[in-house]
């Protein structure tokens, strides 16, 4: 399953012709992989499992990374682990033994407006440290400012 996890269509083999794999053969070799494993230990419960969970097309898109075109660099745990981190060390430091309740509205009324608004941020395509381009009145208005300068 690991190795599922990481084939690619940019990434090929290490063979001598430099062989790349389409998405739908990476999933139909990783599925037939699988198949297969359970076949051969007489893991059927296991099977429908991992068919049901992990390797039918509607979940396979959700995890392989063979599904899109571009490298991802993160892996889900990652944003997982930096958001707990955020919510442990910033929004839950200052309780102790907190209850469910609590917890249910730190989460959605500190943590999750400020996970909005990096969503926001990163969405509109602004970058913290440059500015926004002027808008057209604003050219005009500096053209007119140095004309009558």
């Amino acid at each position: 399953m690991h190795l599922h996890l990481h084939q690619h269509p940019s990434i090929p083999f290490n063979d001598v012709k430099g062989t790349c794999l389409e998405p739908s053969e990476i999933h139909e070799g990783a599925v037939s992989n699988m198949y297969h494993f359970c076949v051969k230990y007489g893991l059927s419960q296991v099977w429908e499992y991992m068919w049901n969970r992990w390797y039918c097309p509607e979940q396979w898109k959700l995890w392989a990374r063979s599904v899109s075109l571009e490298i991802p660099v993160l892996k889900l745990t990652m944003v997982v682990e930096s958001l707990w981190r955020v919510l442990k060390h910033c929004d839950l430091s200052n309780f102790n033994r907190l209850g469910l309740d609590l917890v249910t509205y730190i989460i959605l009324t500190k943590t999750l407006p400020h996970v909005r608004n990096q969503i926001r941020i990163i969405l509109s395509g602004f970058c913290p440290g440059r500015g926004n381009a002027i808008t057209e009145w604003q050219k005009d208005f500096r053209t007119s400012w140095l004309n009558l300068s």
